[in-house]
């Protein structure tokens, strides 16, 4: 049986806030964005969330670039991950949902 990699919570929060904050930055039109970042067990979203007053006129695309460029910063989860986003009541949660190959959470 294949096991999946693993990636200690620890490092993960790490590496996630480090992607986060350099995505935020690579996309002009989130600067200032504050970065509430958080494992969201339903539906299963690593990334952050973004409040009403941030999303101002923002586009799906913004938030679907912006969810890629979080993944693609995490290189030991990126490759094995799909960018998403989800919109609910009072903000958008953008990141990605790990697959099953992906990892498995140690502390």
């Amino acid at each position: 049986m294949v096991r999946a990699d693993s990636i200690s919570v620890r490092d993960l929060s790490s590496q996630l806030k480090t992607a986060v904050e350099a995505a935020l930055k690579a996309n002009a039109g989130f600067a200032g964005v504050e970065a509430d970042i958080r494992y969201v067990p339903n539906p299963g979203i690593i990334g952050f969330i973004l409040r009403d007053p941030q999303l101002d006129n923002r586009q799906f695309s913004e938030l679907s670039k912006l969810a890629g460029d979080v993944t693609s910063k995490l290189p030991q989860v990126g490759a094995k991950s799909q960018p998403a986003f989800l919109i609910r009541d009072g903000g958008i949660i953008v990141g990605f949902f790990p697959v099953a190959e992906m990892l498995e959470l140690t502390e």
